[in-house]
């Protein structure tokens, strides 16, 4: 007889690729049976709840690196950001400014250039002005000196 819930070290049902007990458990609230759509709705929320913590995470991360000189540490984590997460802009932000540190003004210009074109590309990304401007000026200020 198949379970109808996940044990905590089967992979998450929302489809995060991650163990249950590190994606979705602490948010279940699965009874026995099929998942109702409320209880796949609350799971999905959940999983994006983790992934902006772990995105975060992750970016504080190469961030400390790039400030404290261990850059390749810092394009591990930029990396890891890029490959787990290739539609949001993070990986490529703290990678044009790890090149950045490193004095590489014109592969930092060349990468802030590509974080503007995802925002161009990525649906989600193009409501927020707030943050395009942000790249923008990174872009000017590189241009500009």
């Amino acid at each position: 007889m198949a379970r109808s819930k996940p044990g905590r070290n089967d992979p998450c049902p929302c489809g995060s690729g991650k163990k249950y007990k590190k994606c979705c458990l602490r948010h279940a609230d699965l009874a026995p049976g099929p998942a109702s759509s409320q209880q796949v709705e609350r799971a999905l929320e959940a999983r994006l709840v983790a992934d902006l913590d772990d995105i975060d995470e992750l970016s504080n991360r190469a961030l400390a690196l790039t400030n404290a000189g261990d850059f390749g540490g810092a394009r591990r984590c930029c990396d890891e950001l890029r490959q787990r997460y290739p539609d949001q802009p993070d990986g490529l932000e703290r990678l044009a400014e790890l090149h950045h540190a490193r004095g590489d003004r014109e592969q930092a210009l060349a990468t802030w250039r590509q974080v503007r074109d995802l925002f161009v590309r990525t649906p989600a990304l193009q409501d927020d002005d707030e943050h395009a401007r942000w790249v923008d000026e990174q872009i000017a200020g590189l241009e500009a000196g």
